[in-house]
């Protein structure tokens, strides 16, 4: 397989081919001078990782979530006795939703929720301190992705609606001599409708591409550890140590830049018809602090 090289201004230049298997896959340059501009550029690459960072994320996290309710022990403290079935009967989307809400946003049974995760992830080594530190880092981690499920906004505007657009832009905001926003780096742009009322919103967030990586990355890991854990109690065998993730707050960084999803996010409404078919437009709402 040949690789690409991201420096590279241009690949149109030269065949590319990529090879899986039996499979061969050939880009020919064209010999049409007027044809041989490509955007495969290194800014192109970077619009995509931004669309697709907030698309793989989302489905990473609905991966974990749905899992985790598919293998969390009945009322009776038993296992379900197929977790495979247990995924599939979840079928209803907003059932669904409210469940992993309930489970992983909202409860408030900081005990249940430990017993939760020692169930889904195993028991440390340490000692019984270190081991409810770790259940709670892991209860913050399961709060995290669930909520990130949870805000799929981005996600249906980039995989079903195609309304999303992705760029590198800064944004900067002072009043008098106080900074009040000054991001600059990816971000992304999409329409989604608000729920109160259901008029039209234009939003666009400035996130850390990086930060969103390594969320993708810890959530496989944490996948990968509830699988080892299952297959130890479902083959009964011995069940190995649990994974033991660092604490969110050593990824997401200081306190006052605690969401890098979310550095800052700006919304306006939408002009649009309603229903007896008059333009309406609703004064434009801005959010600009970050994590907002």
């Amino acid at each position: 397989m040949e690789s690409a090289d991201p420096d590279r201004e241009h690949f149109a230049d030269e065949n590319y081919t990529v090879r899986v298997g039996k499979v061969q896959l050939t880009l020919r340059a064209s010999e049409d001078e007027n044809a041989r501009v490509s955007d495969i550029s290194p800014q192109a690459f970077t619009h995509f990782t931004a669309a697709e960072g907030e698309v793989l994320l989302h489905h990473i996290s609905e991966t974990l979530v749905r899992l985790a309710l598919a293998h969390l022990p009945d009322r009776d403290g038993s296992p379900p006795a197929c977790p495979w079935i247990e995924i599939a009967r979840r079928r209803d989307f907003w059932k669904i939703q409210h469940e992993v809400r309930d489970t992983f946003v909202g409860s408030v049974d900081t005990e249940a929720q430990r017993e939760n995760m020692r169930f889904l992830f195993g028991a440390s080594a340490g000692t019984d301190a270190d081991d409810v530190a770790r259940l709670d880092v892991l209860a913050d981690h399961l709060r995290y992705f669930a909520e990130i499920y949870l805000d799929n906004d981005a996600y249906n505007a980039a995989k079903h609606g195609f309304v999303m657009k992705a760029e590198l832009s800064q944004i900067s905001l002072s009043i008098e001599d106080r900074v009040i926003i000054d991001e600059s780096g990816a971000s992304v742009a999409y329409v989604h409708d608000r729920t109160a009322d259901k008029s039209w919103v234009l939003t666009q967030r400035w996130y850390s591409v990086e930060a969103t990586v390594a969320l993708g990355w810890i959530a496989t890991y944490l996948i990968e550890a509830l699988w080892y854990c299952a297959r130890g109690r479902y083959l009964g065998k011995p069940i190995p140590l649990g994974y033991s993730p660092r604490p969110l707050r050593d990824l997401l960084g200081k306190p006052d830049r605690s969401e890098p999803r979310r550095l800052v996010e700006m919304s306006q409404n939408l002009g649009h018809y309603d229903d007896s078919g008059r333009t309406r437009r609703d004064d434009q709402r801005q959010s600009g602090e970050p994590g907002e």
